[in-house]
């Protein structure tokens, strides 16, 4: 199988083990759906997948672990999301050349990338990039005196 598209699907929900055992295809659509998150390594078994299609859902982040497999990526769309952080590894895919985010919080353009715009590109996503939460929070206080603690509850 080399083609899986969802169209106006509803779905609201992929598993991790979704796409395994389909190593040879190379475009899936999950377009109009109400996918709100996609678990990390979704696609990671997907080595020859050339063109994704995530457009329409209610997408907040892009995920840097969700292609960190897939090195024949040439075309991602996520236009009308809720993007609003973009992890900076999206726009080194090695064949990515184009990167649609139309209608998103963050950003609202198509980009055509290559090794003379990656820069650009990058420099254009900076407000997406610069949210993308990180993984380790680091908490770090100094304090002075007496200190009471109270939980949500007031107590």
């Amino acid at each position: 199988m080399q083609q899986i598209f969802f169209f106006d699907n509803e779905l609201e929900y992929i598993s991790e083990g979704a796409f395994l055992g389909l190593p040879s295809l190379q475009e899936l659509a999950l377009y109009g759906g109400r996918l709100t998150t996609i678990p990390p390594n979704t696609f990671a078994t997907l080595g020859n997948l050339r063109f994704f299609d995530a457009s329409a859902n209610q997408l907040e982040v892009i995920d840097s672990r969700w292609f960190v497999n897939n090195t024949s990526v040439f075309q991602l769309n996520f236009n009308r999301n809720l993007i609003h952080s973009i992890h900076t590894s999206l726009v080194d895919m090695p064949m990515l050349t184009n990167l649609q985010l139309l209608q998103n919080i963050c950003i609202d353009a198509v980009f055509l990338i290559n090794d003379q715009t990656r820069e650009q590109v990058r420099t254009e996503l900076r407000p997406c990039l610069d949210n993308y939460p990180s993984r380790i929070t680091r908490f770090i206080m100094e304090l002075e005196g007496d200190l009471s603690l109270f939980d949500g509850n007031g107590t």
